[in-house]
């Protein structure tokens, strides 16, 4: 949650969320239902920022290639996007103006032909005054409507560990 968000104060959310995402979970899923994120999610709330969300929107590009952070290519449909983890910032929520989205979300609002349009096309913007914690709160419901059955796996932890048997 950031009172006013600058393109510096986003610096230091994709560095941050940069360093979550690459860290792995240790576990074997038993059984998946659902839309389960591959890594967690990182978001951003702002209170206030620049004027215009488009200036918003070209700021996790830049700084990703300024930090040397590569976001993936994503294929031309929604239900191919799924799998594609976004390696930073999932999204950025400014009250009041509406939000910017990794498009790789199976609830979002970017049409089809749109994504046709511009293939290239990582985040989307969307404009709402009054919606815009309620978009957020909609993005959140979807993803943790998955379920994900999961057991530790605890062989990385004992890589070290040794056991003499006896006789």
């Amino acid at each position: 949650m950031k009172s006013v968000l600058t393109k510096e104060e986003l610096r230091k959310a994709v560095r941050a969320a940069a360093n979550v995402k690459k860290l792995r979970r240790q576990h074997v899923a038993t059984l998946l239902y659902g839309h389960v994120p591959k890594t967690p999610l990182c978001y951003v709330v702002a209170y206030r920022g620049p004027a215009k969300l488009e200036t918003v929107r070209d700021w996790p590009i830049s700084l990703c290639a300024e930090e040397g952070i590569e976001l993936p290519l994503l294929p031309s449909t929604v239900e191919q996007r799924y799998g594609v983890a976004c390696p930073t910032i999932d999204g950025i929520f400014l009250l009041g103006r509406g939000f910017i989205q990794f498009d790789n979300q199976p609830f979002g609002f970017l049409r089809p032909e749109l994504r046709a349009k511009y293939p290239e096309m990582r985040y989307y913007t969307g404009k709402t005054a009054n919606g815009t914690l309620l978009t957020f709160f909609v993005f959140l419901a979807t993803v943790v409507g998955g379920v994900v059955s999961q057991t530790p796996n605890l062989l990385p932890y004992l890589s070290n560990f040794a056991v003499e048997l006896g006789e």
